[in-house]
């Protein structure tokens, strides 16, 4: 149930940013991930996801216009539901090693955020790296 919150809390955060919501603009939002506080003074206007399934929660979220690129990671689009797979399957894909790109192809896409999950704490995921 903690991880279902802390889900929830993170998208809500995650749409305020994107979408200016609730948030103030002179207000920074703070995030606390993966044991670094990051502060972001304004939305982000683009994002990499860092994979089908982060790509297809931001376009059910309604922020598919931010979305400037996916690393696959170990998914397939064939998993996105139908109700977004066309729309997912619209956006650049980055190539790397098994779907995941290097930090360099990322910053390259010149977005502003990334979004992404890792699979556990002590697991050294890919997407980890970037997230820091």
């Amino acid at each position: 149930m903690k991880k279902i919150m802390a889900f929830a809390l993170c998208l809500t955060l995650l749409l305020s940013a994107f979408a200016g919501g609730a948030v103030a603009e002179e207000d920074p939002v703070v995030i606390e991930n993966m044991g670094r506080t990051t502060t972001y003074e304004e939305a982000p206007e683009t994002a990499v996801a860092l994979s089908y399934s982060i790509a297809e929660i931001m376009v059910a979220l309604g922020l598919e216009d931010k979305i400037v690129a996916i690393a696959p990671s170990m998914y397939i689009l064939d998993q996105v539901s139908e109700e977004y797979r066309e729309t997912v399957g619209s956006f650049p894909v980055l190539e790397g090693n098994y779907g995941v790109p290097t930090l360099e192809t990322v910053l390259d896409t010149g977005a502003e955020f990334v979004f992404g999950d890792a699979y556990g704490r002590d697991h050294p995921a890919p997407a980890r790296q970037f997230l820091h």
